[in-house]
């Protein structure tokens, strides 16, 4: 009984461990990234802003896609023309 005690108590510190958190904001994004946390995204593009050759679309797609943010760089503003 104890061991089962012991092993559910575990489990249950390693799933509150393990939780994701959504992340809200642009200061979220960078302070997960900074720390080495892993970043997964889900992108619902029908709410994305897209611009294609300088021009904002009107009209997007009905789509969701992820991306795992396993590389990234972010550089001060003004420092690449950006």
């Amino acid at each position: 009984m104890k061991r089962i005690l012991l092993i559910l108590t575990l489990l249950i510190s390693v799933s509150s461990f393990l939780q994701t958190k959504q992340l809200k904001t642009f200061d979220e994004l960078m302070n997960a990234l900074k720390t080495g946390n892993n970043v997964q995204t889900v992108l619902h593009y029908k709410y994305c802003m897209v611009i294609s050759d300088n021009e904002i679309q009107k009209d997007t797609i009905d789509a969701i896609g992820g991306i795992k943010i396993d590389t990234w760089e972010f550089f001060e503003k003004g420092r690449i023309r950006n």
